[in-house]
């Protein structure tokens, strides 16, 4: 929409029923962040996190009453999960890095995030939303990660890894261990797994909107990549705007 676009939104996220977005914007002349909810058919914006220090990267809880996001508070990054019904935050993880939440699992218990350690690496984690389990690492230490999302049918999840040297896009199972395997050939900026679950999407670092075919069950299966099409404009700007239908 023409009223999201310009270089102060960024991190759109959808929500389950297709209805709203939550998008981050910078203040003018301060440099913050807050995240904002858009009605796609009222053409209305809401305000979520009026703090005065950053909020970023918002993601709908199921039901949609709650979200998630980034907050920058004394010290480094930690995800919140925010009431919208209440308007009170909590912190959800300890602060042990820069945190920022990526996908939901499908069934709606499990976050994705990833979380910038002391030695300056980048690891994705996954933690149940309820129960009080510890995180659980879903990539290797001693490399950078850039997203993590989950397959439609919750048995995989899909990251990019700079493991390689290069950043470039990985499936590896959930939950558990087992084999990575690598999907993109000349690197990778992001992705999107679309619910469908046939495909997986992502951004190269040329500017292409490249297909993966993938079947997860009864085992993972992968076809030739697609190219789709080229973007336009500079690709660290076209991450931001990373937005695929719901269905």
């Amino acid at each position: 929409h023409d009223k999201l676009a310009g270089n102060n939104v960024s991190s759109l996220c959808l929500a389950p029923d297709g209805r709203k977005l939550l998008f981050s914007r910078t203040l003018p002349r301060i440099g913050t962040y807050d995240v904002w909810s858009y009605d796609i058919a009222r053409g209305t914006e809401t305000r979520l996190t009026p703090s005065t220090n950053s909020d970023f990267s918002g993601r709908w809880l199921p039901g949609g009453h709650h979200i998630v996001y980034s907050a920058v508070g004394s010290g480094l990054p930690r995800i919140h999960r925010l009431d919208l019904e209440t308007g009170k935050a909590e912190a959800m993880l300890g602060p042990t890095g820069f945190q920022e939440a990526t996908d939901l699992s499908p069934d709606g218990r499990t976050l994705a995030y990833t979380e910038r350690t002391p030695a300056g690496d980048v690891a994705a984690w996954s933690v149940p939303l309820t129960g009080g389990a510890a995180p659980a690492r879903l990539t290797p230490p001693g490399f950078h990660v850039r997203d993590a999302h989950f397959s439609p049918d919750g048995r995989f999840v899909a990251f990019v890894s700079d493991e390689s040297g290069e950043f470039e896009l990985y499936v590896a199972p959930f939950p558990g261990r087992g084999e990575r395997v690598r999907l993109s050939t000349a690197g990778a900026k992001g992705l999107r797994w679309p619910r469908a679950g046939n495909e997986i999407l992502y951004l190269s670092l040329d500017r292409k909107v490249v297909s993966v075919p993938v079947r997860t069950a009864p085992v993972l299966q992968l076809g030739t990549p697609k190219l789709l099409f080229t973007l336009a404009g500079d690709s660290a700007f076209l991450k931001r705007y990373m937005l695929w239908p719901v269905e």
